[in-house]
């Protein structure tokens, strides 16, 4: 970039060098990288996958889907591969509802990952975070929202603060009724969410307040 930043147009941004003034398909380093990729032959099987695709017979498809009916939201691809345990526990009908102590061998280790219906979404892989104050839903996830849903989305005039210091100034804030559990034991409410541009093997954060309430 050879334009000064404060004449670089505001309404372009280029995920590849996470800066403004262009974007993606005006960059020339990342077209550069493309193609010293594809002369490697390490875009082969995409390459290939393009062209079975293609070649394919289009076939019409009826989609069927109920008015009320939750959508599925899953973590595209997380950006690193982890391992994770699932706990699943089952519940009685009972009196008394103890905790017995954990012992050090015992519990799970690592994050807090939960799934809740939000906005009429069945949306996975939300971190719960206790020493954050701010829910943030990803904007790679808020793109898979309903557009009935999206266009609820108003303008904010507060930034954030990353766990490294950056300033972030979110794309807006929305306002959706979230649920938590199953149809025998559920809890509702509303979360004011900040909708954020970064990179997160998450689709979003749910933070300390609401997590108190629940």
């Amino acid at each position: 970039m050879v334009t000064p930043v404060e004449n670089r147009s505001s309404n372009k941004f280029c995920d590849f060098h996470n800066d403004k003034g262009y974007n993606m398909d005006e960059c020339m380093q990342l077209k550069k990288q493309i193609e010293k990729l594809v002369r490697a032959g390490k875009l082969a099987h995409l390459i290939k996958e393009i062209t079975q695709g293609r070649d394919q017979p289009k076939v019409g498809k009826k989609e069927v889907l109920a008015k009320d009916k939750s959508m599925a939201i899953y973590m595209v691809q997380p950006w690193h591969r982890m391992t994770r345990q699932k706990v699943t526990q089952s519940f009685a009908c009972v009196s008394e509802i103890t905790f017995p102590p954990l012992t050090t061998s015992s519990g799970t280790e690592g994050s807090l990952v939960i799934e809740a219906e939000i906005g009429g979404h069945m949306i996975h892989h939300m971190y719960v975070d206790g020493g954050s104050s701010t829910k943030v839903l990803y904007e790679h996830c808020f793109n898979r929202l309903r557009s009935k849903i999206k266009s609820q989305i108003v303008p904010t005039t507060t930034s954030l603060t990353g766990f490294s210091g950056e300033t972030i100034w979110p794309l807006g804030q929305l306002r959706l009724l979230v649920t938590i559990g199953d149809t025998e034991h559920s809890i509702k409410v509303w979360m004011n969410f900040m909708i954020v541009r970064s990179l997160s093997s998450y689709n979003g954060i749910v933070g300390r307040p609401r997590i108190k309430e629940i």
